[in-house]
């Protein structure tokens, strides 16, 4: 999968980062402690964060082993499953700052260009 393939957008309002900052970040063994810029603690949480979900999501949903696998292998046991599942890796994180009127300008034009 390329970063073409698939992408998410998640809006961070400044309080909800305050927040995070102050009761993750520098709590005890958090990324401060730990000599860690914000952006990179944040990043590699929520990345730790996104593959523990969609692996979770693989394995307790058997809609997810039909479209791995196809259909003839819709009815796999969980176990092998696992087995043949290795695991969602997030490729990058990237943070951009205040640009939502570029964000959706491009979006525009994405949609302009696919129909």
């Amino acid at each position: 999968m390329t970063a073409g393939d698939f992408s998410v957008e998640f809006a961070i309002k400044g309080d909800e980062y305050k927040h995070w900052k102050e009761s993750v970040y520098r709590a005890p063994g958090g990324g401060f402690e730990n000599h860690q810029a914000p952006a990179f603690a944040l990043k590699n949480q929520m990345k730790e964060e996104i593959e523990k979900n969609l692996d979770s999501w693989v394995k307790n949903n058997p809609w997810a082993a039909e479209q791995l696998y196809g259909k003839s292998k819709k009815n796999m046991a969980a176990s092998a499953i696992s087995r043949q599942y290795a695991g969602t890796k997030v490729a990058d994180i990237v943070f951009s700052f205040n640009n939502a009127p570029l964000i959706s300008a491009l979006r525009a034009r994405g949609g302009q260009i696919a129909a």
